[in-house]
């Protein structure tokens, strides 16, 4: 069952823990919140929702948000190949890291 929240700043915050998983998120109105809650609840039941997103972030290094962000995002730049240099640099000289595969 979905748990809702309203907090100091206004917004309500709902929160679900289904199965050994939680998740949460704020938003403005009542409604929303009591939306996405059900929607949730319903995805966790469905096997949708296998794993809890900030785990998954949190296991992931700078190192490796860093190396993926030259991949993707730096070629599209006008300075690609300084942008890249650069990144090369502080990977090989200041982050050590072990890199997961990366999971949308």
């Amino acid at each position: 069952m979905a748990t809702k929240n309203k907090q100091p700043s206004g917004k309500w915050q709902a929160m679900v823990r289904r199965m050994g998983r939680s998740a949460r998120k704020s938003f403005i109105m009542r409604t929303d919140a009591l939306k996405w809650a059900r929607e949730t609840e319903m995805q966790v039941e469905r096997g949708l929702l296998t794993r809890n997103s900030h785990a998954a972030s949190a296991k992931r290094t700078l190192g490796c948000t860093l190396a993926e962000y030259r991949d993707i995002v730096v070629t599209s730049h006008r300075s690609a190949d300084r942008e890249q240099r650069c990144i090369e640099s502080m990977l090989k000289h200041h982050l050590q890291f072990t890199c997961l595969p990366w999971i949308p």
